[in-house]
């Protein structure tokens, strides 16, 4: 199975810690695409979940390091669209890339999956922590073949986190970004024993953007509620 892997051209922690789990976990990569930084209109939060001033490593030094082939070019460019035509590879991985579009997906013959931070189809979109935390619905990861809608496809896995006593939503990201490889990898097992994959669920669920600073807000009233909740 010939895997290609979208990633940013950047330090990045998704990026680099999927790498090392895919090679760890001795599964081959047969292809890195990395994709330059691509400026984004941020809200600015009150709670910032991203961890900050850690030390990562460039991927290009960590392909360099395992043998993986890697390549710097826009995910959905021309160049990239024949480069993948001609290469014909089986499963595309997500670890770092914007929406990609249906002829690049059309080039995997079984498709590309995402890692998404949160429980789909009822946690779509952006600051999925958050939303959750509004909606009172269950944090979790989910694995997924996707299409040319946003958060959406044949479902791989799913599963939940668990939630204690003590968490803040920093503990829900570092905790949900991890499940989220743990799936990648159950995922790429599930495909490769010929699994029955997941159908495209039929409520597709209310896609999210950026919270905002008022639903911020009154996310932080209900975080108590939420934790006691699901603990």
């Amino acid at each position: 199975m010939k895997i290609c892997v979208f990633a940013y051209n950047f330090k990045h922690k998704k990026t680099q810690e999927g790498l090392l789990k895919l090679y760890l976990s001795k599964i081959k990569i047969d292809q890195v695409i990395a994709m330059n930084k691509v400026k984004i209109n941020q809200p600015i939060r009150r709670i910032e979940l991203t961890p900050k001033d850690q030390s990562f490593i460039e991927p290009k030094i960590i392909c360099k390091n395992l043998n993986i082939p890697f390549l710097v070019m826009k995910h959905n460019s021309t160049k990239c669209l024949n480069f993948l035509k001609k290469k014909k590879f089986h499963i595309g991985i997500i670890l770092g890339a914007r929406i990609l579009k249906q002829e690049i997906i059309e080039c995997f013959k079984i498709g590309i999956i995402n890692l998404h931070p949160g429980i789909l189809p009822q946690n779509r979109g952006l600051d999925t922590h958050q939303w959750a935390v509004l909606n009172m619905i269950p944090q979790g990861a989910t694995a997924h073949l996707i299409n040319e809608k946003m958060d959406h496809g044949k479902i791989l896995l799913k599963e939940k986190i668990k939630i204690y006593k003590q968490d803040s939503l920093k503990d829900f990201y570092l905790r949900i970004q991890s499940l989220e490889l743990d799936l990648m990898i159950k995922s790429l097992k599930l495909i490769s024993k010929d699994k029955k994959i997941g159908k495209i669920p039929k409520i597709q669920g209310r896609y999210h953007s950026y919270i905002k600073s008022r639903d911020e807000k009154r996310m932080i009233k209900l975080f108590p509620r939420y934790i006691k909740k699901f603990t």
